[in-house]
């Protein structure tokens, strides 16, 4: 981390504010880990400001790191809601695989 970020992360440091459950800049370390995917967004002029603000702030490095927290970060507060729509979608496959199957069948016997 850069001399001018030190003092930063002192004062925060400690907070654990995170949907994660994690302190600040350990909840940052673990959004950034194993990042090998690209996704390209746009967002608003608050949510612009708001990513600027934990750059600014030196919590994140860049854009793409308080973005990459950002998501992390709302995932993990939305955890229930994630859970259902996971639910669902498993639903979803099994439903398309079983009909594949039926639509397979109905093939083979013409």
């Amino acid at each position: 981390m850069s001399e001018c970020r030190e003092p930063k992360r002192v004062i925060v440091d400690n907070e654990n504010c995170c949907a994660s459950g994690d302190a600040l800049f350990d909840a940052v370390e673990r959004a950034l880990e194993g990042r090998e995917h690209v996704v390209m967004v746009r967002v608003n002029d608050q949510t612009l400001a708001q990513l600027d603000m934990l750059v600014e702030a030196g919590i994140c490095r860049s854009r793409s790191s308080a973005a990459t927290f950002a998501i992390r970060e709302g995932i993990k507060a939305n955890a229930p809601l994630f859970n259902k729509v996971g639910d669902a979608t498993k639903k979803i496959a099994e439903v398309k695989s079983a009909l594949r199957s039926a639509i397979g069948d109905v093939d083979a016997e013409n």
